[in-house]
């Protein structure tokens, strides 16, 4: 039996910036419904709130008539698939490998794969016409099969619901008709609804059901294709570059491009539109040789001097021969002019200079596609332009909602150019504060406006003395997932935090680097050790410790790093079999995320081990300084040490139960219990909210008990819900006391 989708009144917006409102439809089992529309109107946005990637900032999605947003992430990935825009995979999987990951929402814990999941990725391979490259890398694909590859996983993964964004991205002409039929054989077959994302108006036709057509972030038209894809519908959102008429074979409506450079009847030079209005001989402007040109947007950042315009530009020119300088400013001192002729100088005579300083959204939505690349330098004049020009009248808040909403609406276009855009910011946050009330205001827009441009980027760089470092992307869910709006009073963060026993390192596109550290000694199979156990205890129990500290606050683990006292035959394999096996159960690859030293040159009669784990989150999304006055604080799991703590005791928190705790909603601050006890642990919680542990009356536990390796957690939760915790994650559950004023 299928799932409807509903969207009641949705909308969405980036911190103050909108970047939707109001959309609502209804989409019954087996429909199929197209969303179109220009670059920057918010399709793919609704596509990631549709997945629940993205909260809605308004309004409520329904799946099946359940609320989208009371389900966990698993119960969703078993209903919803998705393919986006483009697949990126970091490591060297088969694709047999990549398509049976679809099947990891119907694998119960620590289970293998069984015959249905392996007849359900043959199926998908062979319908996908990829099974001659099962047991091909992924990375070796060229995009046109790795977007098979994508469809095939989701298809594998067996949705009642199937989410496509740009699904014929990269495909030739044969290969996206035959995706798109078995996407329409499978939604009527199996009553799979479907929403897919077009840019080809005339694919959409073809396939849909219904259509709904988006602008400048609402909902245009709806209906189906015959009702929305009408001349003076399209006409309204395209302009005169486009005429509608009727499909030869299907009498659907049919969406043609009509050029404005090409040669007329009478052969003679047709006039160019939006650039430069000069007459041209056909292809002269713009229009790139490349024939495998894919969208791309990458952002660079760094200070004054730091590099970064020198860099874009290198970029640019290895992209291709095509390129368009989009200039945001005109120069307006003696300083500028000579900066801004340097630069004009060393540039290729070949690109083309624009000079916009407002509508540079609508500049790349209507010619990106034509370059190579497209260079904006930079987005800090773009958004001096925008606050410049709001009235003088307006409040702060006002002004920043407006030029926010500018620098979204570009940030779309930009990632949907089917371009590689660059785009040229200045970095802020570095600790200096304007004097003046008008330069805080710009600091701090600009610190948004970077986030944005950073949440849609493929990649981001950092430009030091001349040196870019690149910041990888933050994988499915992005930088800035759900930006928060920061009380303009507050100073820029640190470069460098640290709470409790966390260290935190703050990026400049809002992410955050996250490191915990555990250590231990004595504790071992060697003759002199205190407390005797296996090597590979200790390495399970050292490196879940570190884990948990990332897990809790609400980091994604992508490293260990373990420094054994030991030497590596025997002890230390034993110990570096454990900690591989810890990590690969918080989900990293054992062999490529696991690195660290043993000690080779003195021999040792103890046995010592320290581990460091780094991991990775939005900053804003970090699990800290979360509680707050009435919260419950409870313990879950039991406080053990010494030759109380084995493996598989039940009344010992695991890495799996911290994950779960970590996806409760109320559930707001997670502390690992540590050698000081679940006292002193509740207390640092409490004191780093401001605030103070009261403890229960009558508390029935040692609460200055060693945890030794974190047997047990403490947790401040709704205090109407925490009784529930126990059969949710199925571990023992206290309450120790509860987060007053101070």
């Amino acid at each position: 039996m299928g799932t409807s989708v509903s969207a009641n009144a949705i909308g969405f917006a980036y911190g103050l910036a909108p970047v939707f409102s109001d959309v609502s439809f209804r989409l019954d089992p087996g429909r199929f419904l197209g969303v179109v529309g220009p670059n920057g109107a918010g399709k793919t946005t609704l596509l990631k709130c549709l997945a629940g990637l993205l909260k809605p900032s308004a309004g409520e999605i329904l799946l099946g008539g359940g609320c989208l947003s009371c389900l966990q992430r698993e119960e969703i990935a078993k209903i919803v698939a998705v393919v986006p825009q483009d697949t990126r995979v970091g490591f060297d999987f088969s694709v047999e490998e990549f398509v049976m990951m679809g099947r990891i929402p119907h694998l119960k814990r620590f289970s293998r794969e069984t015959r249905k999941d392996r007849e359900a990725v043959r199926w998908a391979i062979e319908s996908t016409g990829m099974a001659p490259f099962a047991q091909r890398l992924v990375t070796s694909l060229s995009g046109g099969e790795r977007q098979r590859a994508a469809i095939a996983r989701a298809l594998a993964q067996e949705p009642k619901v199937l989410l496509l964004d740009e699904p014929t991205s990269h495909l030739d002409i044969r290969r996206q008709v035959e995706i798109l039929d078995l996407v329409k054989i499978m939604s009527l077959e199996r009553d799979i609804t479907v929403v897919g994302v077009f840019h080809d108006l005339s694919l959409a036709s073809m396939y849909c059901d219904e259509i709904l057509m988006m602008t400048e972030g609402e909902a245009r038209y709806s209906g189906t294709p015959e009702e929305v894809l009408t001349q003076e519908n399209v006409g309204s959102l395209y302009g005169d570059k486009v005429v509608v008429t009727d499909h030869p074979v299907h009498s659907t409506p049919l969406v043609a491009p009509r050029s404005c450079a090409l040669l007329n009847k009478d052969n003679e030079p047709g006039y160019v539109t939006g650039i430069e209005n000069k007459p041209c001989e056909a292809g002269e402007l713009g229009k790139s040789d490349r024939p495998d040109k894919s969208g791309r947007l990458t952002l660079i950042t760094g200070g004054a001097r730091s590099g970064k315009s020198s860099f874009a530009e290198r970029m640019a020119a290895e992209a291709g021969t095509k390129v368009m300088y989009v200039a945001t400013c005109e120069p307006m001192d003696e300083e500028m002019r000579a900066r801004v002729s340097r630069h004009r100088e060393r540039r290729p005579k070949s690109w083309i200079t624009v000079e916009e300083p407002l509508d540079v959204a609508a500049t790349i939505a209507n010619e990106a596609s034509n370059y190579d690349a497209v260079l904006v330098d930079c987005l800090g004049l773009f958004v001096s332009n925008h606050l410049f020009a709001q009235d003088e009248e307006a409040d702060d808040q006002s002004k920043t909602e407006a030029v926010l909403a500018e620098v979204a609406r570009f940030a779309e276009a930009a990632r949907d150019a089917g371009s590689h855009v660059i785009v040229v910011t200045n970095e802020v946050g570095m600790g200096v504060v304007p004097a003046y009330p008008l330069g805080r205001l710009f600091r701090d827009v600009l610190g948004w406006a970077n986030q944005i441009v950073a949440e849609e980027a493929d990649e981001v760089y950092l430009c030091v003395a001349g040196e870019p470092v690149r910041i990888k992307p933050r994988g499915e869910a992005g930088v800035g997932e759900r930006l928060r709006a920061v009380n303009r009073s507050e100073s820029p963060r640190p470069r460098l935090e640290r709470i409790r026993d966390l260290l935190i390192y703050n990026m400049p596109d809002g992410a955050a680097l996250v490191v915990s550290c555990d250590s231990a000694g004595a504790i071992g199979p060697k003759g002199r050790d205190v407390i005797a156990t296996s090597g590979y205890v200790l390495g399970r129990y050292i490196t879940r410790v570190a884990l948990m500290e990332l897990i809790a606050c609400g980091a994604q683990p992508i490293l260990v790093v373990d420094a054994l006292c030991v030497e590596r035959d025997p002890t230390g394999d034993e110990i570096i079999k454990g900690v591989r096996d810890e990590a690969a159960l918080a989900g990293l690859d054992p062999e490529m995320a696991v690195t660290g030293s043993t000690e080779e040159n003195i021999a040792t009669s103890q046995t010592g081990i320290g581990i460091a784990a780094i991991g990775i989150a939005e900053r804003s999304e970090l699990r800290l300084g979360r509680a707050s006055v009435g919260d419950a604080l409870v313990c879950i799991g039991v406080a053990k040490v010494g030759n109380e703590v084995t493996l598989d005791d039940p009344e010992i928190v695991d890495l799996g139960a911290v994950r779960a705790l970590a996806n409760i909603e109320w559930v707001h601050e997670i502390v690992p219990v540590g050698s000081r006890g679940i006292r002193a642990e509740a207390e640092d919680l409490a004191e780093t909210n401001g605030l103070r542990f009261r403890v229960k009356p009558g508390a029935h536990l040692d609460l200055d008990k060693s945890a030794g390796p974190a047997t047990c957690v403490v947790a401040a939760c709704d205090d109407a819900h925490w009784q529930e915790l126990s059969a949710m994650i199925g571990q023992p559950v206290f309450m120790v006391g509860e987060v007053e004023a101070p």
